[in-house]
């Protein structure tokens, strides 16, 4: 039986009135508006990011960030902005390295926060809290005295978070439902995960009594419970990270490194152990590119086979990588921080691309605009920005608006029209080069060209999510 609550509104939170939401059932308006990009939590981004180590700017917003947060990507009243939760509230910042507004919560924000179509949503003291982007309006949500909420998750219309030991799904106007009781509690950097079909993963602490040393539960779409896997390693860390979805719906998650006690890499299927390796992972969560999961340890940078687990290679760098998870750029570069400040680019085959010294301590985890710009910031404060030396001074609102597909998702064919008429590229997720188009034809106010779906070589590539550039700096997805 599932539980039902009340919603709160007003109070101590100082939050009041009711909000329906609009919701994009299919596509964020950006592409990296939750922790780790997704709701299956990959750490992949469908761009190809930064190649160099250019510094495009960087910003001290003066107040401290917990180590559990990231920047996401939000579109607020139809700009794109990066929006920060600090100890003094969220700070949005624009493209540009801007400070353009601060939302007072009242309370520190631990975790990274969520914003999808005007709305941004976080969990602030005791309370889950969905705010508008002209901060008149939002609900809140009181989930219990003292609770962990954890960074929030969005899919399909719904919004997951787990406090309290619970499992708690929002829709577009109100709470949804709440599940019963998880055994062990939970951590506030353990978010939920969803895959494609709506099933629902969440991870619990340890219980050292039992010597349960985690569950990974896994729900239906409608909170009923599906499975649950339960750890008996004696690794009593418990699991502190984000399950991450690889593919058919394999889940990751890890043990937490602790002093003496050992930790594990675990994949789980349909609620059976498929392997278990050794790692001194943090509090930090994999990401997945093709067929390796990567992770940030005691060590450095690691990649395993996802097929068996077996070690790929390893980054070794000067210092830990405790609490930075891991962001992919399309063509498989690996973004993370290191807790002695360093930035580092890694190629999928663990070569070193670039680095950067913030001369900041401890980093989070990075997020991947859709102009190809990685943002990190630190526990400091301290947000930077690293992008080639081409674009939103050079794109203006008129090219936004002109550079476009029609149909998009496209059945047969589509139209691409754009203000320039250079060659334009299709690149697929992991980066390869689909389709070269060159030939356009000019319609008054813009060029036009169109895709049929075929690669190079003329083969009909599969149904998916491709991207066109551009000079190195338009943008555009296109869905087959």
């Amino acid at each position: 039986m599932l539980n039902t609550v009340k919603s709160a509104f007003g109070g101590k939170n100082k939050f009041f009135g009711l909000v329906l939401v609009a919701w994009s059932s299919l596509i964020y308006a950006t592409n990296w508006p939750m922790f780790q990009g997704d709701a299956k939590h990959t750490g992949r981004s469908d761009v190809i990011a930064a190649q160099t180590n250019n510094l495009l700017w960087k910003i001290n917003l003066g107040v401290e960030c917990s180590p559990l947060s990231s920047p996401i990507i939000g579109s607020l009243s139809g700009q794109e902005r990066i929006l920060l939760g600090t100890e003094s509230g969220i700070y949005i910042v624009d493209l540009k390295g801007n400070l353009v507004g601060l939302i007072d919560s009242g309370y520190s924000i631990k975790t990274t926060i969520a914003a999808l179509n005007d709305f941004i949503y976080f969990g602030a003291k005791d309370s889950f809290i969905v705010w508008n982007a002209d901060s008149t309006k939002c609900r809140s949500y009181y989930l219990g005295n003292g609770s962990n909420i954890s960074h929030p998750t969005l899919f399909n219309g719904k919004i997951y978070v787990h406090a309290t030991n619970k499992l708690w799904c929002f829709n577009d106007s109100a709470l949804e439902w709440t599940s019963n009781d998880l055994d062990n509690g939970n951590s506030p950097s353990s978010a939920i995960a969803v895959d494609d079909s709506g099933n629902i993963y969440a991870a619990t602490l340890s219980n050292t009594l039992a010597w349960y040393d985690f569950r990974l539960y896994a729900f239906n779409p409608n909170g009923t419970q599906k499975w649950v896997y339960e750890g008996f390693s004696f690794e009593p860390g418990g699991i502190c990270m984000t399950p991450t979805v690889g593919p058919s719906n394999e889940i990751f998650v890890a043990t937490l490194c602790d002093a003496g006690w050992p930790s594990s890499l675990y994949s789980i299927k349909n609620g059976s152990k498929r392997w278990q390796q050794g790692a001194n992972i943090y509090y930090l969560s994999p990401a997945i590119f093709q067929d390796k999961i990567v992770y940030g340890s005691k060590e450095g940078l690691n990649a395993r086979l996802i097929s068996n687990g077996n070690s790929l290679w390893q980054y070794p760098t000067a210092s830990p990588i405790t609490i930075s998870s891991p962001a992919i750029g399309a063509d498989g570069t690996i973004y993370i921080g290191t807790d002695g400040g360093i930035v580092l680019a890694v190629s999928k085959d663990g070569t070193l691309k670039w680095q950067n010294d913030t001369q900041e301590g401890q980093l989070c985890s990075p997020a991947i605009g859709d102009d190809s710009t990685v943002y990190i910031n630190s526990s400091t404060g301290k947000l930077f920005a690293y992008r080639q030396p081409f674009g939103i001074e050079e794109k203006n609102e008129t090219e936004k608006e002109i550079f476009k597909a029609i149909p998009n998702p496209l059945n047969l064919e589509t139209e691409i029209r754009t203000s320039d008429n250079t060659i334009l590229l299709i690149y697929g997720l992991n980066g390869q080069l689909i389709r070269t188009l060159s030939d356009f034809q000019f319609c008054q106010t813009y060029y036009k060209t169109s895709w049929n779906g075929r690669d190079n070589q003329g083969k009909l590539v599969a149904s998916g999510i491709y991207f066109c550039q551009q000079n190195g700096r338009l943008k555009l997805t296109v869905i087959r």
